[in-house]
């Protein structure tokens, strides 16, 4: 999916970064967005007390100008829901994306997610994600992709699997008016997913573009990675939902097996 060839000014992006001790990734990260072709964006970190020198250092990046703000939480909270949902009050933009500290950006990805929502009419976006453990080479970005194609995403589908990943996210900004993370923390390393949940069943136009534009980083501190924690977290999550105040009932267990069979595809191909 090719960005708009006029470089049509979408509107404002507003990005959402939670930190706590990303020092080692975090000018990685905020880089790839100030190299984004698309320029009309803000940056919003929501520091969650972080106990070494990473906030000092942002400040001191000689490529920051007036659209990073930094906020300093008066206390850790543990978990990213809470610094997330501040940064949604302090959003000036009429689209808001989310990035976790230590993950990186295609150079064009704004500008061709953007390009996408507005061809497609979709409130909510996400892109496809390539993995990487300690280093990954940015300097061969393709230009652009040429792939183009785009998936249409649904409540149902949604509920059998989360494929949306959070750091691809672009949503409109009207559609978060009534909505935020849970910050309960059962639900640390799923509260994206309860949200993108809640988003779709409230009926925001949603797609998945198939090229991957963002480049997630695998490591020890990568929460979502223990896969035993992650089965009863999602079993956690489907069996509190409600749809229309009823509960999924043996849904849960089948959206369940749903999620177990995706799970084990996962490892066998990253195996092959």
């Amino acid at each position: 999916m090719e960005e708009s060839k006029s470089d049509k000014p979408y509107g404002l992006v507003s990005v959402i970064i939670p930190n706590f001790n990303s020092l080692k990734y975090i000018e990685e990260t905020i880089q790839s967005i100030y190299s984004q072709s698309y320029s009309n964006f803000e940056i919003i970190i929501v520091d969650d007390c972080s106990s070494d020198d990473s906030v000092d250092f942002i400040k001191n990046l000689d490529f920051i100008d007036s659209r990073l703000r930094l906020f300093v939480l008066e206390k850790n909270n543990g978990r990213p829901a809470i610094p997330r949902n501040y940064g949604l009050q302090k959003v000036r933009g009429e689209f808001i994306a989310f990035m976790d500290s230590d993950d990186i950006w295609h150079c064009k990805k704004l500008a061709i997610q953007l390009a996408a929502m507005d061809r497609y009419k979709a409130d909510l976006s996400c892109t496809s994600l390539i993995n990487f453990v300690n280093y990954i080479d940015l300097s061969n970005q393709p230009a652009s992709y040429s792939n183009g194609k785009v998936e249409r995403l649904s409540f149902e589908k949604l509920l059998h699997k989360n494929i949306i990943p959070n750091s691809s996210v672009i949503v409109s900004r009207s559609q978060l008016d009534k909505l935020h993370f849970n910050e309960d923390v059962r639900y640390k390393a799923i509260e994206d997913y309860h949200l993108w949940l809640r988003l779709l069943q409230q009926g925001a136009s949603s797609i998945k573009l198939c090229d991957p534009l963002l480049f997630y980083r695998i490591s020890e501190a990568s929460i979502s990675q223990h896969k035993f924690q992650m089965l009863k977290k999602n079993f956690m999550l489907l069996s509190e939902f409600k749809i229309n105040n009823k509960s999924l009932g043996i849904r849960v267990y089948i959206y369940m097996m749903s999620y177990i069979f995706y799970s084990l595809i996962r490892v066998i191909r990253r195996r092959m």
